[in-house]
């Protein structure tokens, strides 16, 4: 029997905390090296089969590192989806309410019938190349800009003073007189 053994018969040789191995002898020490080698378990590989694990973990990690990726994006593609569908529900409701407004205030028409001269005068300037109107106040009434705004808000007053005026006649008379329909369409 060893001297473990026989120094202390409580204790169990595999628990090596215990054992003091300067203590030892050659034949223990081995016979111990030899049971910690039985424990262990090795394996034997060829080259192929190490190249295919590293390819194999290779993919996980590929595949894992696509999935973070991609969880991310649809994160922040869900979150700028929302971002715009909030600004477009905000834009739609700011629109509703403005139109809204024709009926109620009169408000909204004032906006509409000033969109209408912006347009026009807008259009003139940029694409028949007319002079803006100077901001300073000191300009020339000739000016063929400012007479088209004088004559767009005397046309505008003079259908909207008559209640008995009918756009939609308006409209068709400047069609057959003009040639000028506003038409909507699709895009």
């Amino acid at each position: 029997m060893n001297n473990i053994d026989t120094a202390l018969p409580f204790m169990d040789q595999s628990d090596s905390v215990f054992i003091d191995k300067s203590c030892l002898t050659r034949a223990e020490r081995r016979r111990m090296q030899r049971e910690e080698a039985k424990k262990k378990v090795t394996y034997t590989f060829t080259a192929e089969q190490l190249e295919e694990h590293d390819n194999f973990i290779r993919r996980q990690y590929k595949q894992r590192c696509i999935e973070d990726i991609s969880g991310k994006l649809n994160t922040e593609l869900e979150e700028k989806k929302k971002e715009v569908d909030d600004y477009i529900n905000e834009e739609w409701k700011k629109r509703e309410e403005i139109f809204s407004r024709i009926n109620d205030t009169g408000d909204g028409f004032f906006n509409i019938l000033s969109m209408l001269l912006a347009i026009s005068s807008k259009v003139l300037i940029e694409k028949f190349h007319w002079k803006p109107i100077p901001k300073d106040n000191y300009f020339d009434k000739r000016l063929a800009t400012a007479r088209f705004g004088d004559y767009l808000v005397d046309e505008i007053n003079s259908i909207m003073s008559d209640e008995n005026a009918d756009i939609r006649k308006y409209c068709e008379e400047v069609y057959e007189n003009y040639g000028v329909k506003f038409v909507m369409e699709e895009t």
